[in-house]
């Protein structure tokens, strides 16, 4: 059974645990039933997790291919790492999210850290989301164990079938994995069909683990992932295929001597390649075919090291050096005419070195503080005369940018009672703009029915920034509540400019990315966890987020209000849970992106579950229903208003062994 860590570490982040353990402790029997609030059902993927966590809402296009927002800054502005490795989508309409490639069954944990407080992962101005990957278990030799999952949704008769086999020899270990997933066109809350809602894809990893010393590992890991037919109903395009290759080698040696300075080094290499091509064949009535591939190709290095120079003192400092290379194209059919051909992501590349750590100073059991510091170089190329030929139409600025970031933040942490402590970060950052931002050539946005065109001259995006956490923690209870503010200066946004002519039949106009003066984002988030009485648990979660600019216009993509709740019973082998999903209505919209207003909804969900012995075997059933009412909704940052699932019947069979 999964879990969630109870962040009793200084650096504040939300990190749950998705690898099998067991768990015997009253506080892990809470954390372990925390997971089922944030797990949805077993089958979940890795986008349905991180819609739950406060500080994190999706962009939705489609069923699939959700992109992860921290406290609604997206993109560029947040780092998506796994285990550290950056990886960079090679769709330039972000229909591939770095998290559409990793499955629940390849992952460790999934670590959100907001703000000031995730800079040794690399600058950025809204946090980091880290996706660790589960490591082999070296127990005795000869030992093999897992799990198969097998399951069913109603909605869309998606099949889900995993398999996960762990075997151990004397020093080392073997996990390898495999996941499948197939699901049809769903229907909404008014029993129509939502077309070109349909995916397949298929996910393996391999991680062999060695013991070179007791103490030193290495460690090679391979995530192949591989999708068919993707469906994107808010688009004018699907997703013909899709595919990820990630490879790595980490080398970790660990000092346990209490008086050793040196307590922890690691270095890992690791080089990643996406492939991304987008397919409007299947769609009826189109005026020009079009053809999208695009390609994406990252190579790395980090090193980490943890001392312990004093008692009180602890640092932990990372460098790193990454290289990406992008590129997309789109060749357009017309009718009766030659073929038209040209780079929506112009051959470039970008290369980022970085250092940065955190240093903690313990001054007693009641206050700690903890200095966050990074500094990146970044240096950005077009690597072709033909890139730079596109690039040239609307910019002079073809030779190359380099950027140089710094980010500096400062944390206390002040326990006042035995049970209630308070958290207080305050910090500066800065982050270049993405590739899309500096050369991206006409990408259509079908949210606001505009071409976006890049531009090579960005500054970069600056802000100052706070947030104050207060949590109160007493045997069965736990609460958790986050104010937060960023203060943006040089925002990137697309601004109409009428110098351009548009060229994807029916764009209302061409925006080029620039720049606003000043732009606010505040906000808060909550969450609580009970146990009530023996069996019974009650938790809850909420999150708002409140944005502008200096003009006070609202900025676009902000999600309203929203509150998930559950209450839970347990006994021995039975579990059953129901759930409430509500979102106020977003009235506060930016019409220039294409936004309108969006209603409220309320949904009810309830699962249960019982566990069977079968000797040395456990194999759990479990089943559910999903929005009782098949209430017709969709969320604020839904584009194109597409409708989300309506009832949904659920089953699935474990198997552990």
């Amino acid at each position: 059974m999964a879990q969630i860590d109870s962040t009793e570490k200084f650096q504040e982040s939300q990190s749950v645990n998705l690898h099998e353990v067991t768990l015997h402790a009253a506080a892990q029997n809470q954390q372990q039933r925390l997971v089922h609030f944030y797990k949805t059902n077993t089958a979940a993927t890795l986008e349905d997790i991180l819609s739950r966590l406060p500080e994190i809402n999706m962009i939705r296009r489609g069923a699939y291919g959700m992109e992860p927002t921290i406290r609604s800054f997206s993109s560029g502005q947040i780092n998506v790492l796994m285990d550290g490795m950056r990886i960079h989508g090679a769709c330039t309409d972000k229909m591939d999210p770095a998290t559409i490639y990793i499955e629940p069954s390849n992952l460790e944990s999934v670590q959100v850290t907001t703000g000031g407080k995730g800079f040794i992962h690399g600058s950025s101005i809204g946090g980091t989301l880290n996706m660790k990957m589960q490591e082999p278990a070296i127990t005795k030799k000869g030992d093999v164990h897992g799990q198969f999952q097998s399951g069913y949704q109603s909605i869309n008769h998606a099949l889900y079938e995993s398999l996960k086999l762990n075997y151990s020899g004397n020093r080392w270990a073997a996990l390898a994995t495999a996941t499948y997933r197939k699901a049809n066109n769903y229907k909404d809350g008014d029993k129509n069909e939502v077309a070109h809602s349909a995916f397949e894809k298929i996910n393996y990893s391999l991680s062999v683990k060695h013991l070179l010393q007791p103490n030193l590992s290495l460690k090679t890991d391979f995530i192949g992932d591989d999708a068919f037919f993707i469906g994107y109903p808010a688009l004018p395009m699907d997703v013909g295929y899709a595919s990820a290759r990630i490879a790595s080698v980490t080398v970790n040696k660990k000092y346990e001597r209490l008086n050793a300075v040196l307590k922890e080094w690691q270095v890992k290499g690791y080089y990643n390649y996406i492939r991304h091509f987008m397919d409007d064949t299947q769609r009826p009535n189109i005026p020009m075919h079009m053809d999208m591939p695009g390609n994406s190709r990252t190579m790395g290095f980090v090193g980490i090291v943890q001392v312990r120079p004093a008692k009180k003192h602890h640092i932990q400092w990372q460098t790193d050096i990454a290289k990406t290379r992008l590129y997309a194209s789109m060749t357009m059919y017309p009718p009766n005419e030659a073929p038209m051909f040209m780079l929506t992501w112009p051959d470039n590349s970008r290369t980022q070195f970085g250092t940065g750590g955190t240093w903690t100073y313990t001054a007693n059991q009641q206050f700690k503080l903890q200095l966050n510091t990074r500094v990146d170089h970044i240096l950005t190329n077009l690597t072709t005369q033909e890139a730079k030929d596109h690039v040239s139409i609307f910019s002079h600025a073809t030779n190359g940018t380099a950027y140089t970031t710094g980010n500096i933040s400062i944390q206390g942490m002040y326990q006042f009672h035995p049970n209630w402590r308070w958290n207080t970060t305050a910090g500066y950052a800065e982050r270049a703009p993405t590739a899309s931002e500096q050369y991206g050539f006409y990408l259509f946005n079908s949210n606001d029915g505009f071409d976006y065109i890049g531009n090579p001259s960005l500054k970069k995006e600056r802000a100052i920034q706070a947030e104050t956490n207060i949590q109160y923690s007493k045997k069965q209870h736990r609460f958790s509540f986050t104010a937060h503010l960023s203060h943006i200066q040089d925002y990137v946004m697309g601004m109409i400019d009428t110098s351009f002519s548009t060229m994807t039949p029916g764009a209302r106009g061409v925006k080029r990315y620039t720049q606003v003066s000043d732009a606010t984002i505040l906000g808060f988030e909550g969450s609580s966890a009970h146990q009530l009485f023996k069996h019974f648990n009650f938790i809850q979660t909420i999150k708002y987020t409140y944005a502008l600019t200096l003009d006070h216009e609202p900025l676009p993509g902000i999600a309203p209000f929203k509150w998930i709740t559950s209450a839970g019973y347990s006994k021995k082998k039975f579990m059953f849970r129901t759930e409430m999903e509500a979102s106020a209505a977003q009235k506060r919209i930016n019409l220039l992106s294409g936004e309108d207003v969006t209603n409220g909804f309320v949904l009810l969900h309830i699962r249960t579950g019982y566990q069977f012995p079968l000797g040395q075997m456990k194999l759990h059933v479990l089943a559910g229903v999903e929005n009782i009412l098949n209430k017709f909704y969709h969320e604020h940052n839904d584009w194109g208003n597409v409708p989300r699932s309506g009832r949904n019947v659920y089953t699935q069979l474990i198997l552990h062994f």
